[in-house]
């Protein structure tokens, strides 16, 4: 399986780091990409959407930038990503019910 793994990383993201590894350690081919700016969505979501991964999981950790995650989130979508769409991290947990049922994409 092949999974793209998305968060912020301006120091290092341990979440991702771990379920990163987790997979590897499984024999899974994973992909880390940084989300630190907001102009970086268009650029990760061409760049995930050719790579076709099986898996990609948004780490939602910040409530202030829950937005941009969801953007990308439709954003991929919209450019035919048809693998599975995941979420985690603080605000995805919290904000449960319209990370799922917002219209965005998210399985």
């Amino acid at each position: 399986m092949h999974l793209h793994l998305v968060g912020a990383d301006h120091e290092e993201n341990l979440g991702v780091g771990l379920i990163a590894a987790c997979a590897e350690a499984a024999g899974h081919r994973v992909e880390v990409l940084a989300f630190n700016r907001p102009e970086q969505a268009e650029e990760l979501a061409l760049e995930i959407a050719s790579a076709e991964p099986d898996v990609v999981g948004l780490s939602m950790q910040f409530q202030h930038r829950g937005h941009e995650f969801l953007s990308l989130a439709r954003r991929l979508r919209a450019l035919g990503f048809e693998g599975h769409l995941t979420c985690g991290g603080q605000y995805a947990t919290a904000a449960h019910v319209e990370v799922l049922q917002g219209g965005h994409g998210v399985d």
